[in-house]
C-alpha cells in the first residue's frame, strides 16, 4: 500500500481552498495559450478523473445504497442521500489529491522556466512550501 496516500489526502484537504483557487487560475482565459504541449496534456490528464476513482465511487454507491436495512427502505429520498455521500466525498478528495499533485509538479519544475510555473508561483506559493 502506498504510505504517501493518507498524508497526501490530509495535506490536500488542509490546502483545499488554495488548490481550488490555483486550479481556477490554471483554467483562466489566456493561461492555456501560455502552456507548452506537455503542460497542456498534463492538465488535461489531471482534469479527466482516473477510471479507478470512478469505479471506486460507483462501488461505494452500490454498497451504501444496498447496505441500509429496513429503516431506509420506506424513505427512498433519504436512502439516495445516504448512498450519495460516500462517493461524493471520495470524488472530492480524489480530485483534490490529483489537483494538488498536478500543481506541485507544475510549481516545482526544474529546468527551463515556464510562464505557467511563474504565474502559478505568484498565486500558489503556499502549495510550493508545503511538504510533498
Amino acid at each position: 500500500m502506498d504510505m504517501e496516500a493518507p498524508r497526501f489526502s490530509a495535506e490536500a484537504w488542509w490546502h483545499k481552498a488554495a488548490i481550488i483557487r490555483c486550479m481556477r487560475s490554471l483554467q483562466a482565459p489566456g493561461m492555456r495559450e501560455t502552456m507548452n504541449e506537455s503542460e497542456r496534456q498534463q492538465v488535461d490528464d489531471a482534469l479527466d478523473p482516473p477510471t479507478g476513482l470512478i469505479v471506486a465511487s460507483a462501488s461505494l454507491y452500490v454498497l451504501t445504497y444496498g447496505g441500509p436495512g429496513r429503516a431506509l427502505r420506506a424513505r427512498p429520498l433519504l436512502r439516495q442521500l445516504v448512498a450519495c455521500a460516500p462517493p461524493a466525498a471520495a470524488l472530492c478528495l480524489g480530485g483534490l489529491v490529483i489537483s494538488q499533485r498536478l500543481l506541485q509538479d507544475l510549481l516545482q519544475r526544474n529546468g527551463e522556466p515556464s510562464p505557467v510555473s511563474a504565474e502559478l508561483r505568484k498565486h500558489c506559493s503556499e502549495l510550493l512550501n508545503s511538504p510533498s
